[in-house]
């Protein structure tokens, strides 16, 4: 855990994790140079699993996570979020997942999105199998960042840490670079209460949307390397412009008229690197509401068809990537 100014709810946050049931794990947490009351806090735990880094000066999220990286001793790594509340069970239905599952390197699950101020919630459902992880991964981050768990000799095994380059988005690049050495998995029940509130969610403005589309282009183009596409400048940034939540729908709506021409350029890497994948199926998805939409060019106006959109697409990847894996078995 990494805290920074988080006193108003860090105490909750520190507690839902002392009260797993399963036990036997350390709390490391770098308080990174807070200026409110949270090193008091820290200060009152009487607890011998806790163990706290002070930083003298502001370092960031990403350099705090690797610190902490690499002074867990633990056969598994848990993340979690300063301002958030883990469920009692969490860490058993994780520990037990990953004990049962050795070729799973990463477990995350859904969470319960709670308003501040507000009786509102939301349950928030990510991929869950390995196949949808990957496929989904072509948009956003496939995890929640603090309901994972990770298999800590993937990471030493493969020099793995969160790419020191992103300040924000060092989750999503992460599992960028994890998911060729190993499966994801994402247990279908809720394991936190993910606190939605003012400062948590940062203003879009003109500065810092080109900065999010940069970091965003960057990490979309490792990753769609990793399956042979590569696509030019201009068209990398209207994909990125897509497959972000964060991007105003007027924006979107802009852009959807040359989505049709991207996917059709990634069919065509694909086709011409595994012809046997070049087909007319693509024409025929199984998820009725995406293909209505595409074939409109139109987006869907309310969250919930965004969301069964996006998974239309998801499905065609599913297959893309299946395919590719099996072919690249059978040329080995």
């Amino acid at each position: 855990m990494s805290v920074y100014n988080n006193d108003r709810y860090l105490k909750e946050a520190v507690d839902s994790i002392l009260n797993q049931t399963f036990a036997d794990f350390e709390l490391l947490v770098a308080d990174d140079a807070s200026t409110d009351t949270s090193a008091t806090i820290l200060a009152q735990y009487d607890d011998p699993r806790i163990q706290v880094i002070t930083n003298e000066n502001n370092r960031g999220l990403t350099h705090n996570l690797n610190v902490l990286l690499s002074q867990s001793r633990g056969k598994y790594i848990a993340r979690m979020d300063a301002d958030d509340v883990a469920l009692p069970q969490r860490f058993r239905r994780q520990y037990d997942y990953l004990e049962a599952h050795p070729e799973t390197g990463i477990c995350g699950g859904f969470v319960e999105a709670f308003f501040e101020g507000s009786d509102k919630k939301q349950l928030v459902r990510y991929a869950v199998d390995d196949a949808e992880i990957r496929a989904f991964a072509f948009f956003q981050s496939p995890f929640c960042h603090p309901t994972v768990m990770i298999r800590k000799q993937v990471l030493t095994n493969h020099g793995l840490l969160y790419p020191p380059e992103y300040r924000a988005g060092q989750d999503y690049a992460l599992w960028i670079e994890l998911l060729p050495f190993t499966k994801g998995y994402n247990l279908p029940e809720a394991l936190l209460r993910f606190r939605k509130h003012a400062a948590s969610i940062s203003s879009l403005n003109e500065q810092k949307l080109e900065q999010k589309f940069a970091l965003i282009d960057g990490i979309h183009q490792r990753y769609l390397a990793q399956y042979g596409i590569s696509l030019p400048e201009n068209e990398l940034r209207i994909y990125s412009q897509f497959t972000d939540r964060s991007i105003p729908s007027d924006l979107k709506t802009a852009t959807q008229t040359k989505v049709s021409e991207i996917l059709k350029a990634m069919e065509n890497q694909i086709g011409q690197k595994y012809p046997e994948l070049h087909s007319p199926w693509i024409y025929h998805l199984s998820m009725i509401c995406f293909y209505n939409f595409f074939r409109a060019k139109k987006f869907p106006a309310t969250a919930f068809l965004r969301k069964k959109y996006i998974r239309g697409f998801c499905i065609y990847l599913q297959k893309l990537i299946s395919d590719s894996f099996k072919l690249k078995k059978q040329s080995k």
